[in-house]
């Protein structure tokens, strides 16, 4: 029966694929002993902006006579080509159902899931099928040829028929792919006008058009259609004739041709030559004139012609170097262009000459002088300090040598008063005369001293927790520090300054194995069982009462509801402070600081804004170790501590 059976779904399969469209090739994927047959088929070739048109048949194929449960039917596309089915349709959910037949749950324009029967003799049903309605796809013009579209779906077998032991309800993937061809009809060409049909395309060029308008309005050009052109317009400039003094300055493209007279240009006919007057004259030969210009005459000056360049040409009558001489040796003779009868002769002025005194001038032998030195007294200079002398090759015509001052002991000489001879002061007014650098000795000066100076020992004063070595002479008395070392490493040593003595303090706190400090950390003092163990304080205490704080994060909270805030900075300090103050409170926990010094170091947290440091240095000592007995309790009064009467 299973044989026939499977022999005559095969043949309802046939049946069903007459529904599809004519022309297109089907693809088909089963499962091995059961399952369904899936076919996809779409018409083409198609041009870009037409949509697809698919039909996509879902039929039973199960040989054993199981039923098949559809429970999921969509498309998928890839559109790049990249080999990777990336557009799903729809977006979300299943294809509308567009025909059912056969043994069938399925509705048209129902929902999945859907089962598919077999071959119902009985009930005179062929095996059920599913068409679902192919959701519109427009090719667009970035979509690669061809265009893959695959039918997709998930299905599983209900081993709802008699002796079928090894049937598996395992979901399953089922597709059928399918190809549609479509060109792409894009020559990059601006100067063709590309169209696709039916999926072929065609390229005809702009200017198989009469009508196609070239035209840009520009009558400087002559326009025609040439598709090898950018533009597909050729555009040639239509070339103006030449007029006789007048320059072409271009084209209008409505009025055409543009003229200018050369004469607008002032330039246009200098000869570049300053001996003529230039004009500019479009009815001339050549549009120019060039006239001749004469040179005016100029006294004390003789013409020698006009240069292209520099324009008239003149030589002054004083390049004769004898034209103003009067042969006079008294006067200085000028040539000078702007004097009347172009020379002036002024009166010499005979320059000093040093040690000599002016006594006339001659007019053939010049200025006449006389030595100074005639004169006895000439060079006195009424100076005790000097001996004075005459000389007329010296500077000044004169000489003052210098008579030089005896030494004199512990006296140093001055100068010399032109009036009163040698000076000389003590050095003993020179505070730094007697200074021998040593700041170890006071220094002092007296005449009468052999070598002016006296220099004596200065002592040094002692200085508490120092040893006096010396005196350097440079940086004054040496001392070097009392070393105060008791060998405990336990201790901090040190020297008072006050008494000199050694003072040995224990390290605060404590390095390793020195004395031993405890602590309990917040999650021991928030537990129920452990608030009979607080001490001096109660849980339902106000956290900024206590401290005398104003918070932020813990303001309104009791010290119980601090202890269990999470979170950093405050809320963390508010945490630990708990414990510390609980620790520093409780007889049975060694606890490095006083309860005052917790509350004082929680109030420095508030005034710095620094929660995480003073946090940290609570929390060091609070995970020392927990010390409280509670072996003996069990959520009970311990007898010293608070309780909440439950």
């Amino acid at each position: 029966m299973k044989g026939a059976c499977a022999v005559r779904i095969k043949t309802v399969v046939g049946v069903m694929a007459a529904v599809m469209l004519v022309g297109f090739s089907a693809n088909q994927a089963m499962a091995q002993r059961h399952g369904i047959s899936v076919q996809k088929g779409c018409d083409g070739p198609l041009c870009i902006g037409d949509t697809t048109n698919c039909t996509f048949l879902v039929s039973h194929n199960d040989g054993y006579g199981d039923t098949t449960m559809i429970m999921e039917a969509y498309d998928q596309l890839d559109t790049d080509g990249d080999g990777t089915f990336e557009t799903r349709i729809p977006a979300s959910g299943n294809l509308p159902i567009m025909e059912v037949g056969g043994n069938t749950t399925c509705t048209v324009g129902g929902s999945l899931p859907c089962n598919l029967g077999p071959q119902d003799l009985g009930a005179g049903l062929e095996p059920g099928f599913v068409i679902f309605q192919q959701n519109e796809y427009v090719v667009g013009p970035n979509d690669v040829s061809p265009l893959q579209d695959q039918a997709h779906v998930i299905w599983k077998d209900l081993c709802d028929a008699p002796g079928t032991s090894n049937c598996s309800t395992a979901v399953n993937d089922a597709n059928a792919p399918a190809a549609t061809m479509f060109p792409i009809c894009n020559d990059d060409d601006a100067c063709t006008n590309d169209s696709c049909d039916g999926g072929e395309c065609s390229f005809e060029s702009v200017c198989a058009d009469p009508n196609y308008d070239c035209d840009d309005s520009n009558v400087c050009t002559a326009d025609l259609c040439d598709d090898t052109m950018d533009g597909c317009c050729a555009h040639e400039d239509i070339p103006c004739e030449a007029r006789a003094c007048y320059n072409n300055t271009g084209c209008d493209p409505t009025d055409g041709c543009q003229y200018e007279s050369v004469c607008t240009d002032p330039t246009y006919c200098d000869d570049s030559n300053v001996c003529t007057a230039d004009s500019c004259d479009e009815g001339v030969d050549g549009c120019c004139n060039h006239e001749d210009i004469p040179c005016e005459p100029r006294a004390c000056y003789n013409n020698t012609g006009c240069d292209p360049t520099d324009g008239c040409q003149y030589e002054s009558v004083c390049t004769d170097p004898a034209y103003c001489d009067d042969s006079n040796a008294c006067t200085i003779d000028t040539c000078d262009e702007s004097a009347g009868g172009c020379c002036t002769h002024e009166p010499v002025v005979c320059e000093e000459r040093p040690c000599y005194v002016l006594v006339g001038c001659d007019p053939t032998e010049g200025c006449q002088y006389e030595s100074v030195c005639s004169d006895p007294g000439y060079c006195d200079d009424s100076n005790v300090c000097t001996a004075d002398s005459c000389d007329e090759s010296a500077d000044g015509c004169c000489t003052h040598e210098d008579i030089p001052c005896e030494p004199r002991a512990c006296y140093n000489n001055t100068g010399c008063d032109p009036t009163d001879g040698c000076q000389y002061e003590s050095v003993c007014t020179d505070p730094t005369y007697c200074d021998d650098h040593n700041v170890c000795t006071t220094d002092s000066c007296d005449e009468g001293a052999d070598g002016c100076c006296a220099h004596e020992d200065i002592p040094c004063e002692p200085r508490a927790c120092y040893n006096l070595v010396g005196c350097d002479p440079v940086n004054g008395c040496q001392y070097e520090p009392v070393v105060c070392d008791d060998q405990d490493p336990c201790t901090e040593d040190s020297c008072d300054p006050a008494t000199g003595a050694c003072v040995y303090m224990d390290i605060i706190p404590p390095p390793p194995g020195c004395v031993e400090y405890a602590g309990c950390t917040p999650g021991f003092w928030k537990q129920r069982q452990h608030l009979q163990y607080w001490v001096g304080y109660n849980p339902t205490d106000l956290w900024e009462d206590v401290f005398g704080v104003d918070a932020i994060i813990l303001d309104g909270k009791t010290l119980l509801e601090a202890a269990g805030t999470g979170g950093g900075g405050e809320a963390a300090l508010g945490r630990h402070a708990v414990a510390a103050l609980l620790n520093s409170t409780n007889d049975e926990v060694d606890y490095y600081y006083s309860t005052a010094q917790v509350i004082a170091m929680v109030q420095e947290a508030y005034a710095t804004g620094n929660f995480n440091s003073i946090k940290n240095m609570l929390a060091a000592q609070n995970e020392l170790g927990c010390t409280v007995d509670t072996s003996g309790q069990k959520n009970g009064d311990s007898g010293h501590g608070w309780h909440d009467g439950r």
